[in-house]
C-alpha cells in the first residue's frame, strides 16, 4: 500500500545502496501507482518487476528528515487522514470500499467543525499570506483514493506542483469534490495552482500535514524540497 511504499521510500533515500522501487499494490487506495500506470492485477505488477525498466522520478524531502515520491498534505487533508486512519482501523471490513474510504472521511470532516490556517507561503521567489483549508505539494497526481488534486503533475520534471485551498464556504467545498474527482478544480476561484523547486510554510500555530495517509505531527514550519531523478523505480 501507499503507507508501505513511503516508508520504503524513506529507507531507500537513508541508504548508502541505490535499490531500484518495485511495487505490488496490495494497500487500500494504491495512489501511488495511478501515476505511473502500475497496474493493480497482482500478476501483471509481478511480471512488471521481473521485465519492467527503471525510471528515474523525483523525490519530495520534508524538512530534511521524511521523504515522499506521491504528495504531501498539509493542514485538512492530515485531519482527513488522520480520520480515514481510525475509520480503518475501527472497520476492517472496509476494504471492500477501501478506494471510497477516504472520501467518506473527507465529507465527515466537512460536515463537522473544521478549522483554517494563517500561513505564510514562500516559493522560488514568490511570497503568499493567505488563510488556507489545506495545501497539497505534490510530485504525484492523485490522493485520497480517488482525488486528482494535482492532475498535471509529473513524477519526472523537476518540480513541485502546488494546490492551495483558501478559505470559503463549507458548501462551496463539497461542491468541489465531484471536480476533484475529474481534476477539474483549477477553474474554481480560491483553489491556486503553482509550481515551483522548494515550498517553505510558516503557521502561528502546529498544523498537521501528511504523507501517504500517515500523518505527521503539528508544526509551524514545513520546508518541502524537490530531490530531482533520486529515486530508480521499475515501470511498465
Amino acid at each position: 500500500g501507499d503507507g508501505t511504499v513511503n516508508e520504503i521510500v524513506n529507507g531507500i533515500m537513508k541508504s548508502k545502496n541505490d535499490p531500484s522501487l518495485g511495487i505490488i499494490p496490495l494497500g487500500w487506495a494504491n495512489d501511488f501507482i495511478k501515476s505511473v500506470n502500475i497496474p493493480f492485477d497482482i500478476t501483471q505488477a509481478c511480471q512488471i518487476l521481473a521485465r519492467g525498466k527503471i525510471k528515474e522520478i523525483d523525490v519530495g524531502m520534508i524538512n530534511e528528515k521524511i521523504y515522499f515520491a506521491n504528495i504531501c498534505g498539509v493542514g485538512f487533508d492530515a485531519e482527513v487522514a488522520q480520520l480515514a486512519n481510525q475509520m480503518k482501523s475501527k472497520h476492517p471490513n472496509l476494504r471492500i470500499l477501501s478506494a471510497f474510504i477516504y472520501v467518506f472521511a473527507t465529507v465527515k470532516k466537512l460536515l463537522s467543525p473544521f478549522s483554517y490556517h494563517n500561513v505564510k507561503i514562500k516559493f522560488d521567489g514568490q511570497e503568499i499570506n493567505s488563510k488556507i483549508l489545506f495545501i497539497a505539494i505534490s510530485n504525484g497526481k492523485i490522493y485520497g483514493g480517488r482525488f486528482k488534486i494535482t492532475p498535471e503533475a509529473i513524477l519526472d520534471d523537476g518540480l513541485l506542483e502546488i494546490c492551495l485551498v483558501e478559505e470559503m464556504g463549507r458548501f462551496k467545498y463539497l461542491s468541489i469534490i465531484p471536480k476533484v474527482f475529474k481534476g477539474t478544480h483549477a477553474s474554481i476561484k480560491g483553489v491556486n495552482f503553482y509550481r515551483a523547486k522548494e515550498v517553505v510554510i510558516q503557521s502561528s500555530e502546529p498544523v498537521l500535514a501528511q504523507v501517504s495517509g500517515e500523518v505527521i505531527e503539528g508544526q509551524k514550519n514545513y520546508i518541502i524540497t524537490l530531490l530531482p531523478k533520486s529515486l530508480k523505480l521499475i515501470v511498465p
